[in-house]
């Protein structure tokens, strides 16, 4: 999923490598931030997490019909245009309007 949501950031930030954990990857990957877009990374690192927590919660407990790959991106990416407009302002600097924009007219309003 992070490397879906990475490549429409146009980020260099590769999924987690088999050995480390996510939490790991995650701190290390903010180590050669400036501190906006250390934010703007914990944000999405965050979003990224609990989209992914609530559709494990949904198969497990099958509240809703489990979503693909793409649904879930695309669910992200809603929901990132929702955070953006609540304040979540540093994920603009890893390029989320740009992304939201681009895909099937999110955040046009």
């Amino acid at each position: 999923m992070w490397h879906a949501v990475s490549r429409m950031l146009s980020l260099q930030c590769p999924a987690p490598s088999p050995g480390l954990t996510a939490i790991e990857w995650w701190l290390q990957k903010r180590l050669g931030m400036n501190k906006s877009k250390k934010k703007g990374l914990d944000s999405t690192f965050m979003l990224i997490s609990w989209k992914l927590w609530k559709e494990r919660n949904d198969r497990v407990f099958s509240r809703n019909q489990t979503k693909t790959a793409a649904q879930l991106t695309y669910g992200i990416l809603e929901e990132a245009q929702v955070w953006i407009e609540a304040g979540a302002k540093h994920m603009v600097s890893l390029g989320w309007p740009a992304a939201v924009q681009g895909v099937g007219g999110l955040g046009s309003s």
